[in-house]
């Protein structure tokens, strides 16, 4: 059977187009957005690929840097750092994109936009008692 494509273009040219629905928007993240193992202690893999950053340059390793500073105060190896890394995998999978995207919607529309961080953390919330050991206390995503 013939599958016909819902959006056949990327959804950033739809986007900045203007071509959204002509309603109220309401985006949300959690406190802590992503948290699973830590697949690599390379930081230059998390430098985001539309910077167009070349591998070892100059640049690139002035980034790294200033990711151990913003993230990890100056260390980035260990368990101990965990909780930073999910912090930085956070914001490079998820809440970069969420803010772009919510800039983007802010010079298309008119319509309110609703954009909230949900950081509430209760006695139901699983993943708190899957990471009590490392002491992460965020509303999270897994």
């Amino acid at each position: 059977p013939g599958v016909e494509a819902v959006i056949s273009e990327p959804f950033i040219n739809i986007l900045t187009s203007g071509r959204t629905a002509n309603i109220p928007i309401l985006v949300g993240t959690t406190s802590l957005e992503y948290a699973c193992e830590r697949k690599t202690d390379d930081l230059q893999e998390l430098i985001p690929a539309d910077l167009n950053i070349d591998r070892n340059s100059e640049e690139a390793l002035a980034i790294v840097e200033e990711i151990k500073r913003l993230y990890f105060k100056g260390n980035h190896t260990g368990v101990e750092s965990l909780p930073e890394y999910f912090h930085l995998l956070s914001d490079k999978l998820i809440n970069l994109d969420t803010h772009r995207y919510i800039k983007y919607l802010l010079q298309v529309t008119n319509r309110p936009i609703y954009y909230y961080r949900f950081d509430y953390v209760g006695e139901l919330n699983i993943a708190q008692k899957i990471f009590f050991s490392l002491g992460l206390k965020y509303a999270m995503h897994m």
